[in-house]
């Protein structure tokens, strides 16, 4: 094989290998590259469904308090990319307010004097920036509060709105009448579909994802969560 085949493939000389990388290696039932090795373990802890936001009376506040970001590193290499989250509670104290069960699960959180930081990765192998904010977002829905979020995703923040409002407006119409028989015509049709969209969503883009958001909402209470749209911070912010 060519070495430069070799190189994009992954391939490495044994004595390039860490010893203790080679040996694991070796006690994998199959020959794999470096690639491949980097990909399991990676996704070493297996998958696993999110657990759903426990039901909210309240509504949203008004206010912003909290902000989520997620991001994707190498996003044109499917080997080895690799996503990350950020959630941002202001003023939260953890003696006030303690660290949920899915929090200390899923992040690794740091008390700060102006709030809670929280940070976390993603080891799923189909990863972009936009499924990394939508993971974020749902990430912050958990908590046993109503949740106005922040964040710089436009694309989250549009296509989330739009998600709340189909399902307060599902919540709020008569679908069906006394005898069960649904209500047609009009402008209740659209409401009987789980998504705004007549595209479903496995043949949306990013939809699995979606789903799961559109899920979590119900669950919680659409009137419980509202996202608005923040500048993006960078270095130069001085923040």
């Amino acid at each position: 094989m060519p070495e430069q085949t070799k190189m994009m493939m992954g391939c490495c000389k044994p004595c390039e290998t860490h010893d203790l990388v080679r040996e694991e290696m070796m006690k994998l039932p199959i020959k794999i590259t470096a690639r491949e090795y980097i990909q399991y373990k990676v996704d070493e802890g297996g998958k696993e469904k999110l657990p759903m936001p426990r039901r909210q009376a309240g509504k949203a506040p008004e206010d912003i308090n909290v902000y989520t970001d997620g991001s994707l590193q190498n996003p044109t290499s499917r080997h080895w990319q690799v996503g990350g989250m950020g959630i941002y509670w202001p003023d939260r104290k953890f003696t006030e307010h303690p660290l949920e069960e899915h929090e200390a699960k899923y992040t690794d959180s740091e008390q700060q004097q102006h709030g809670a930081a929280m940070c976390g990765v993603f080891t799923a192998l189909r990863g972009s920036s936009t499924r990394c904010e939508i993971a974020t977002a749902i990430i912050a829905m958990l908590i046993e509060r109503p949740v106005h979020i922040g964040a710089d995703s436009l694309a989250l923040v549009k296509k989330g709105t739009v998600i709340l409002e189909h399902q307060r407006q599902r919540n709020g119409a008569k679908l069906k009448e006394q005898n069960g028989a649904l209500i047609l015509g009009g402008t209740t049709s659209h409401l009987h579909r789980e998504s705004p969209w007549k595209q479903r969503w496995k043949l949306m883009k990013d939809g699995d994802t979606w789903k799961v958001f559109y899920q979590s909402a119900a669950v919680k209470n659409p009137e419980a969560v509202k996202l608005s749209k923040v500048r993006t911070c960078n270095q130069n912010d001085g923040h």
